[in-house]
């Protein structure tokens, strides 16, 4: 066997063994969130089902992330808050909806609106989101300073 034949023996299983190893490697990728059951309650919610059995499934949802360990992917509580707040069930629902803001503090400004609208306040009492803005306007740099 000269060279050239042994480098195509080569070439052929090194592609061999490389291709299912790839294939394998693509089949499984863990995603960063538990999206179980909140797309599809999302979708229920715009057809209008029935709220209690929605918040059924995300409550079933929760328990299932939080014993697994996984995180709850943004506007969850969110969705969550706004279903039990059209129950009539506001503690829970305010409850649900601070905890969005814990967990993704980007999401202040539109939960602190929902607040609003939930509370029947029409006009915010001031800008959206001025809630967060004392804080955050601490570790904004002064011009020309470097961040660090």
């Amino acid at each position: 066997m000269n060279l050239l034949q042994s480098t195509r023996c080569l070439s052929r299983t090194a592609v061999a063994v490389a291709s299912p190893l790839l294939i394998v490697a693509c089949a499984h990728q863990p995603t960063m969130y538990n999206w179980q059951a909140y797309q599809p309650q999302v979708y229920s919610y715009l057809k209008g089902e029935d709220y209690a059995e929605q918040i059924s499934a995300l409550e079933k949802n929760m328990e299932s992330a939080r014993s697994r360990g996984e995180t709850l992917p943004p506007g969850f509580h969110a969705h969550l808050g706004m279903l039990y707040l059209k129950t009539g069930l506001d503690a829970r629902g305010v409850e649900h909806i601070q905890n969005e803001k814990l967990v993704f503090p980007e999401s202040i400004a539109f939960m602190d609106f929902m607040l609003r609208m939930a509370s029947g306040a029409t006009e915010p009492s001031s800008s959206p989101g001025s809630e967060a803005l004392p804080a955050a306007k601490a570790d904004v740099p002064e011009t020309g300073e470097a961040l660090q």
